[in-house]
């Protein structure tokens, strides 16, 4: 199959780290939201199909979407021929997405109400609601499901949503996707959902790792969001813009930021404050995101796992605006790796400013 190698070509002239991959289907940087790899400044984990639409995806804080005119800018480069192509590519992916999901696609989640509540609240649910109570040490209960976007039946929440099954489950060719089918299987017994930030994806964690095969499974309700996918959890959806500082308050796991918000911030809610995972060390893409909103003035509060040392979040300040000018304070657990856990296993150590 041949492949376009018009962007490649022109990445490798300006980049120190590019490549192609061994079947040069995919064009190979380093990550530029997560800053990749601090072992070596050669090793890369960006990828970028070699076709239109350019999909893109980091191995490292899985980064995901479009390759566009805002990535060429989050790369500091800028060619008129390769923008055009870009924004050629882009208009013709977005057509057929309308074509294929229908019009109403870009709009229909971002202003839908979204239904959490399952049609009915049986032992699948219970089960699924103890794990994160248990698990957390807190008590969550039926009506604070819609608070933390649980997604406790997958059935339920696609028949309630208008979502078809059939679509999700089927590729352009009109097969059945088996493996996706199994895993909305899998998710729908043994895994409790949180839908992301986007409405695009439900990140399930599973409740018994021996039956499901993995520890977490993002699960697409769409292919791919029409711009770089924003899957990131947040229990804040409204803030008040013209709050002179908005407090931002990041996690890596989902799990985490839950037991931050019961345990540390003894449910607070405030219109200035914002709570959110990166589901992953993907925190340059969402201070980045976040500022495009105009989120420019803030208090930084890294609630970091103990395997993510110091090094990394002096380099995030190094390549992040938002971080540079405003700094961050980064929070680590003494009595376990990270704060998805009851409030008796949690002991914040000395406060580390950067």
């Amino acid at each position: 199959m041949a492949y376009d190698l018009t962007l490649y070509s022109f990445l490798k002239k300006h980049l120190r780290v590019c490549r192609k991959s061994g079947r040069g289907d995919e064009t190979i940087i380093r990550c530029p939201f997560c800053g990749d790899s601090r072992k070596s400044a050669k090793s890369a984990h960006f990828y970028i199909q070699n076709k239109p639409p350019y999909k893109m995806y980091c191995q490292k804080c899985t980064t995901s979407g479009i390759f566009n005119n805002e990535m060429l800018g989050k790369l500091g480069l800028f060619d008129v021929e390769v923008s055009n192509m870009l924004k050629n590519s882009y208009k013709q992916y977005l057509k057929n997405i309308n074509i294929k999901y229908g019009g109403s696609f870009t709009s229909y989640f971002l202003k839908q109400k979204i239904i959490f509540e399952p049609n009915q609240f049986t032992d699948l649910e219970l089960d699924k609601l103890d794990y994160v109570n248990k698990r957390l040490g807190i008590e969550i209960e039926y009506k604070d499901i819609t608070k933390y976007k649980l997604v406790l039946n997958l059935e339920d929440f696609l028949v309630n949503n208008k979502i078809e099954k059939d679509k999700i489950l089927t590729d352009d060719k009109g097969k059945r996707n088996k493996k996706k089918e199994m895993m909305f299987d899998l998710c729908q017994k043994y895994a409790v959902g949180f839908l992301t930030f986007d409405k695009n994806i439900i990140v399930f964690r599973s409740l018994d790792e021996e039956k499901t095969g993995f520890r977490y499974h993002n699960f697409r309700i769409f292919d791919d969001d029409f711009e770089t996918t924003k899957k990131f959890y947040a229990l804040t959806d409204i803030i008040d813009l013209k709050s002179s500082v908005i407090e931002i308050v990041m996690s890596e796991g989902i799990m985490d930021i839950v037991g931050i918000y019961n345990h540390i911030y003894k449910k607070e809610n405030k219109v200035n404050r914002l709570y959110i995972s990166a589901n992953g060390k993907g925190f340059d893409f969402i201070l980045t995101y976040l500022s495009t909103l105009g989120i420019l003035n803030c208090d930084i509060f890294i609630y970091s796992d103990n395997d993510v040392k110091l090094p990394y979040y002096e380099n995030l300040q190094k390549y992040n605006l938002v971080v540079k000018y405003n700094g961050a304070k980064i929070h680590y657990n003494k009595k376990s790796k990270d704060f998805g856990v009851p409030i008796e296993d949690i002991e914040l150590d000395r406060v580390i400013s950067i």
